[in-house]
């Protein structure tokens, strides 16, 4: 069980997320980052659990410095990839495409 909340409708100022559609055709999802590090793999104790086995057990984790936000990868099997460029540790901004293997997300921010 991810231990984020999900919700497809509420907006929390100030507080960065990753938007993601969980189902082909079905609506977005919001995954609010409100732990750091915040960490996407296969494992029940990640943040955000993807049920893949393409998915490794420890992703990738986003963690904040400052007032900006990195992604990086734990040493996966099939990476990570900002904008599709494969990458160890990048900074994000608003807008960038974040994959953890086959699955996509979208890294949103809009400081308050």
């Amino acid at each position: 069980m991810s231990m984020t909340t999900t919700t497809s409708t509420a907006i929390l100022a100030g507080v960065p997320y990753l938007e993601h559609f969980p189902e082909q055709g079905g609506p977005a999802e919001r995954i609010h980052l409100t732990k750091f590090p915040f960490t996407i793999g296969r494992s029940k104790t990640a943040d955000h659990t993807v049920y893949s086995n393409k998915v490794s057990k420890e992703h990738a984790s986003i963690v904040r410095i400052g007032h900006r936000f990195v992604v990086r990868d734990m040493q996966s099997t099939n990476g990570t990839f900002v904008n599709g460029n494969r990458t160890n540790e990048q900074f994000l901004v608003d807008g960038d495409i974040i994959h953890v293997a086959h699955k996509e997300f979208c890294f949103r921010y809009q400081p308050t």
